[in-house]
């Protein structure tokens, strides 16, 4: 059985406002992620705060979905 092609994948193109949140609380103590992170604020897909402001459908960049409140 083989993983996926790139095991941080889920970090680089964030579907959720959950995976962002975990990539910015794991980036905390991991360097390659807290320079994804900072990859995701320069290209507009989060603020530097932490909302994702744009999300990966696996193929193609959409505005994110507002969470129902």
């Amino acid at each position: 059985m083989a993983g996926p092609s790139d095991p941080l994948g889920w970090a680089r193109q964030p579907r959720s406002q959950l995976a962002l949140d975990s990539a910015f609380k794991l980036a905390e103590r991991n360097r390659e992620l807290r320079a994804i992170v900072k990859a995701l604020v320069g290209q507009g897909i989060s603020t530097a705060d932490g909302k994702l402001l744009r999300q990966w459908d696996g193929t193609q960049w959409l505005p994110a979905r507002r969470a129902v409140q």
